[in-house]
């Protein structure tokens, strides 16, 4: 078909009473119609593999299939843009983002990677496959590509970067709520994973970490937000802005117009806690003084600092005036790791 048989097929297509609609509905519709529903869990292009733990929801892509002037105004990158896409397994990552042209990858600034499969430094728990699994990760993040090649062989020179498959990529979220353990024994080794992954990573508009809340009920002082979530110490040799300072290493410095803000909230045994860089006029954050109070809120990152010199200077004065032989941080309970 030529191309004046094209621009006659699409007009005629744009008699039909959607095309009678604003644009703006019409995107609202789009927006409705292509944004998933749900996460897409390990999505594969060879319909003959169905990866661990893969769950695709309905795309609604049958809408770009109805004719091709609806395929050219809604266009297929809006499925790509809204949908919140989790893998569990560098491979997985590899196989998705190489059927991918370059352009359609610009339009996929944001993953979530759940660490499931991976060890969690509960040596009781390990296997061959989770180990071979963490270490593919922490070498997705930390290495360029054959970077380790003569000492790893062929393992390692097969392995991309994060840096090279997802070139676009502005925001990133580490599920742990499947991988985090119950118990105090390996949040050691699980803390000490974390700052393995993150130790190259930077210049994202967000970070986030989603982990499991561990039971407070029994703590003689009431915890900073972030203690309510993740880790505690002293797997933060005993300083529970740690977290925060590491997640801040991966996030840009905020521009002229912008502010760094650090962000919690906890439902259902799970908290979510970021640091993103968002425009000042949409920033309501909390004062330094209010963030003990909320297990839901946000805070700037000037007040977050302000708020990390009290707490050092408050556990100098409290253990100066305790014992040597009775002292207690800050009224947390001590943890054998």
């Amino acid at each position: 078909m030529n191309s004046p048989q094209k621009e006659a097929v699409i007009k005629s297509q744009t008699h039909s009473p959607l095309f009678k609609l604003p644009g703006e509905l019409r995107n609202w519709v789009y927006d409705l119609a292509l944004t998933p529903s749900t996460s897409i869990i390990n999505p594969s292009w060879d319909t003959t593999i169905e990866p661990e733990h893969q769950q695709i929801p309905s795309l609604g892509v049958a809408l770009l299939r109805t004719c091709r002037a609806i395929y050219l105004e809604a266009n297929d990158s809006m499925a790509l843009k809204k949908g919140d896409f989790v893998f569990t397994r560098v491979a997985y990552i590899q196989a998705f983002f190489a059927r991918l042209s370059l352009a359609q990858a610009s339009h996929i600034h944001h993953i979530t990677i759940d660490f499931r499969e991976a060890a969690s430094g509960d040596t009781a728990l390990q296997s061959e496959q989770s180990t071979t699994i963490a270490n593919e990760w922490i070498h997705y993040f930390c290495c360029t590509q054959g970077a380790h090649m003569h000492m790893m062989g062929a393992w390692c020179a097969n392995l991309s970067s994060l840096k090279s498959d997802i070139p676009y990529l502005r925001s990133l979220c580490f599920d742990l709520t499947n991988w985090q353990p119950d118990h105090a024994g390996s949040r050691l080794g699980g803390w000490r994973y974390l700052q393995s992954l993150l130790r190259k990573t930077r210049d994202l508009d967000s970070f986030t970490l989603r982990g499991k809340c561990l039971d407070s009920r029994f703590w003689s002082s009431q915890p900073v937000p972030w203690s309510l979530g993740l880790w505690i110490s002293p797997a933060f040799d005993k300083d529970e802005s740690v977290l925060v300072d590491l997640m801040g290493q991966t996030v840009r410095m905020a521009g002229e117009k912008e502010v760094r803000l650090i962000e919690w909230h906890t439902k259902d045994g799970v908290t979510l806690l970021a640091v993103r860089v968002v425009e000042a006029r949409n920033a309501c954050p909390l004062t330094s003084g209010e963030l003990h109070l909320s297990r839901d809120g946000r805070t700037s990152w000037d007040s977050f600092l302000e708020f990390q010199d009290d707490r050092v200077e408050s556990t100098k004065r409290r253990k100066a005036s305790l014992p040597a032989s009775g002292a207690i941080w800050d009224g947390l309970p001590t943890i054998q790791v």
